[in-house]
């Protein structure tokens, strides 16, 4: 398990993106920055699109203090991603639409579960002879995968309200199947960057 170097002061993470020296931010905010970019919610490069959407997710759902302890999750966000790899974008968004496939409704659950089914399916076996063809697999798998991602956010802001444990562990859990996956190692974040977050965040 990797360990980080965090202050033992941290900025208050908020629901949403927060004005510059507020003294607060939302986890997309908090990443731009420590990875040296512009204060701001946009999606930063070195984050994996999967996790990225998970993270406001679970950022905007948790209460405030909950939403502290999202830190060191946090941190093992940068460096996830992993340009043109479709592949790894389904078998992430499957991971997902499946923790939360007990959360659905009951009419919409056997949908979701054929869509979690097509994707894998692709996963699996992604080759094929005919160019074109496999990049019509690829959309559609990509497609399925999202159909099926749509579904586990709706069934946790169904949840949040009483199972913000649920929507921290999933997010660990996401991040688990990532690192198995591709065995990433985040990058430690330099003090400088630390030094230089709580400067933005202070009024």
């Amino acid at each position: 398990m990797t360990t980080f170097a965090i202050p033992d002061r941290l900025p208050m993470l908020a629901k949403g993106h927060q004005p510059e020296h507020s003294g607060k931010g939302c986890a997309m905010d908090m990443l731009s920055w420590l990875t040296g970019r512009k204060w701001g919610d946009r999606l930063p490069d070195c984050v994996h699109p999967v996790i990225n959407e998970f993270v406001v997710t679970v950022n905007d759902l948790c209460e405030d203090e909950s939403r502290q302890r999202l830190w060191p999750l946090l941190l093992r966000c940068i460096g996830t991603a992993a340009p043109d790899d479709q592949v790894l974008d389904v078998r992430l968004a499957a991971w997902l639409a499946e923790s939360v496939l007990d959360l659905t409704r009951l009419e919409d659950r056997q949908a979701c579960a054929n869509a979690i089914a097509t994707a894998r399916a692709w996963a699996d076996d992604p080759a094929t002879d005919v160019a074109y063809a496999g990049a019509n697999a690829a959309k559609a798998a990509a497609y399925a995968a999202a159909y099926a991602g749509a579904y586990a956010a709706g069934a946790f802001a169904y949840c949040a309200a009483y199972a913000p444990e649920r929507l921290i562990a999933t997010l660990e859990g996401l991040l688990n199947y990532h690192c198995e996956l591709t065995n990433h190692v985040p990058p430690p974040v330099a003090a400088e960057r630390w030094a230089s977050l709580c400067e933005a965040m202070s009024a």
